[in-house]
């Protein structure tokens, strides 16, 4: 049996310069690959400058792009007002900017989840666990690829919910943050699934009121246009793009694939997997960390969005690590996690594109009959996950009731935690503590 000293010398120890020097090299690669065309930057652009010209126009058919096609502005009007300091850039500085604060981002989430990665993995590969080499590998992932590609903003905002969760827990500045989110991007409002399931009304508060201040900013503004968006515009999702686009992965996507364009089949589906979401949510307090409930509430909103383009899944970084928390803080399913986590990597973190997929709607495959099913798996695969999560909590014996909400927090962080396995369960949505020394020191003083 191999001792945690032997486990300690067999560890392979990387310098930290060539960490980071690995991780660069990994990130400029991902981003040479990705060829950083900037679609939807121009998009936001476009936006913008309509915006600036004529409010009335923004949502009035397509607007030209610096490309010389033309696409319709399909975003909240927040998005285009915040959108205006990059429209009076220089294209190329203003996708510079994007991507810089994209990297960013993604480097400060990879930072947080490197030590519970390092605890999840033994300790001859926790040499990959650093901010650098994670963030240097997730560029490689088919959706972070993608956004980086289309200068999209999904990263900025996966990163700016995800940072405000783990840093301030479940609070009110937490829920402002989603909210405002939520006014550039609707689908992170999804997350309120995790206040409600442990009883953080202030954070639904703050939701609500960051959502509500920019909708009450762009009425101010512009009320002609945000009346137009949230009464007109938004019941229309076919203009983000074809529903039934094999690039859809939402579950509305497959339906109209299947030519089942039914809105009540979709409004089932999505109601359902939302109940099974929270039930596991309900069931698995106590269980794995924030960042793992925060993958399965992601899950639910990429499911449950009438469009959800396989690059608006950078949450994948989230899902799969929650693939890997939530059976080994359990101990079922092991299998079946394993597997799903492999093909969540397959059709989505490398991509059925990169597989050999043509996604054109007319292409050599996806004129085949069965290439509807093969576009369905994402969507199955985020089913599929939220159903495991949902018969992992049922089957546990210590679950919690109903709407009980936790009455024991220890305040340490997850690897002090993973030392010591007495240790009870765990409040993962409180903000980090101040370090046990500190609270030591103070009892001591006491």
């Amino acid at each position: 049996m191999t001792t945690p000293e032997a486990e300690s010398r067999s560890a392979v120890r990387l310098p930290t310069w060539a960490g980071w020097c690995i991780g660069a090299v990994l990130l400029l690669a991902g981003l040479a690959v990705s060829t950083l065309h900037g679609t939807d930057l121009m998009a936001y652009r476009s936006g913008a400058r309509a915006f600036l010209e004529n409010p009335a126009g923004l949502y009035e058919g397509a607007l030209p792009l610096e490309d010389g096609r033309s696409l319709p502005f399909t975003y909240p009007p927040f998005s285009a007002l915040i959108m205006v300091p990059l429209a009076l850039l220089p294209y190329h500085v203003a996708m510079a900017a994007m991507t810089t604060t994209s990297v960013v981002g993604l480097f400060l989430v990879c930072r947080d989840l490197a030590p519970r990665v390092a605890a999840l993995v033994p300790a001859s590969a926790q040499w990959v666990c650093t901010a650098p080499l994670l963030t240097g590998i997730a560029a490689w992932l088919g959706p972070i690829r993608d956004s980086f590609a289309f200068g999209q903003i999904n990263i900025i905002v996966f990163s700016a919910v995800y940072l405000a969760c783990v840093r301030w827990g479940l609070g009110a500045a937490a829920g402002v943050v989603v909210g405002i989110m939520g006014g550039i991007k609707l689908t992170p409002l999804a997350l309120g699934l995790l206040p409600l399931v442990w009883g953080r009304w202030k954070m639904l508060v703050g939701m609500a009121a960051g959502f509500a201040g920019t909708i009450a900013a762009m009425m101010l503004v512009a009320p002609g246009v945000t009346r137009q968006y949230w009464f007109e515009v938004l019941r229309d999702p076919s203009r983000v793009g074809g529903i039934g686009y094999y690039d859809n992965i939402s579950f509305e996507g497959v339906t109209a694939r299947f030519g089942m364009d039914m809105k009540g089949l979709w409004f089932l589906g999505a109601v359902c997997l939302i109940a099974l979401g929270l039930m596991a949510l309900l069931g698995l307090r106590g269980r794995g960390d924030l960042p793992s409930q925060i993958s399965l509430a992601s899950a639910v909103m990429l499911f449950i969005s009438p469009i959800s383009w396989a690059h608006h899944a950078v949450w994948i970084l989230v899902i799969l690590y929650g693939c890997v928390v939530l059976p080994r803080e359990t101990g079922r399913y092991k299998r079946s996690f394993a597997v799903l986590a492999v093909v969540i990597f397959l059709v989505l973190g490398v991509g059925l594109r990169v597989l050999g997929w043509d996604s054109a709607d007319a292409g050599p495959i996806t004129s085949q009959p069965w290439a509807k099913v093969v576009a369905s798996i994402p969507a199955l695969c985020l089913a599929a996950y939220v159903v495991l999560a949902f018969l992992t909590a049922v089957r546990l014996p210590d679950r919690p009731r109903l709407f009980e909400l936790p009455q024991r927090v220890n305040w340490r962080p997850r690897r002090a935690a993973a030392a010591a396995p007495t240790a009870p369960l765990t409040d993962p949505t409180l903000p980090d503590p101040k370090p046990a020394s500190a609270t030591e020191a103070e009892e001591g003083a006491r």
